[in-house]
């Protein structure tokens, strides 16, 4: 990303706190668990979605995950392009944004979007918490919760010194 400090970046990494994931181009979806292990799925603004992404709800729901947790991520759909994996968000938009019958003729076709989850939230009854630790703690959680997805999976993470995270970026043609 451009809006950053590069002094604040680089004292991170002296300290060895410094995390780089991966800025995905597809549209964000939050998921919240209700009671009775029913999922839902919110695009921004808080729009409900229907029942076009019903397999990343029904993967949700094996992870037995507690009332009022909610996961945040980036539904995406890959493509290859000039040799490269990018990402296809407007094969994303098509399926969000047509009708229903036009969604499901789309996902018929046997590209499925899947969901890559950043961040994990948790709805108590004094409100809305972040789980109380550092995000490098959230991120292993996420990761350790994800790791044998197929739809559902954690954000990608990438390592090493910042120039070296930016030259992957770079190299990879990824946004960010």
């Amino acid at each position: 990303q451009k809006d950053y400090e590069p002094a604040v970046l680089e004292a991170l990494q002296q300290r060895g706190a410094l995390i780089g994931t991966r800025k995905r181009d597809g549209h964000k979806l939050i998921v919240e668990v209700c009671a009775n292990n029913r999922i839902r799925l919110y695009r921004s603004g808080m729009h409900e979605i229907d029942h076009r992404l019903d397999y990343i709800r029904e993967e949700i729901r094996t992870l037995r995950l507690s009332k009022g947790t909610l996961l945040i991520g980036e539904l995406v759909i890959e493509r290859i392009a000039d040799g490269k994996v990018a990402d296809n968000v407007f094969a994303i938009t098509s399926i969000l944004s047509g009708s229903f019958k036009k969604a499901q003729h789309e996902l018929a076709q046997g590209t499925l979007p899947s969901l890559f989850v950043f961040q994990a939230l948790h709805l108590q009854s004094q409100g809305l918490t972040w789980f109380s630790w550092e995000y490098s703690k959230t991120l292993r959680w996420i990761q350790k919760l994800l790791w044998e997805g197929r739809y559902v999976l954690p954000i990608d993470e990438v390592s090493g010194p910042l120039s070296a995270m930016q030259e992957q970026v770079k190299n990879n043609g990824w946004e960010g």
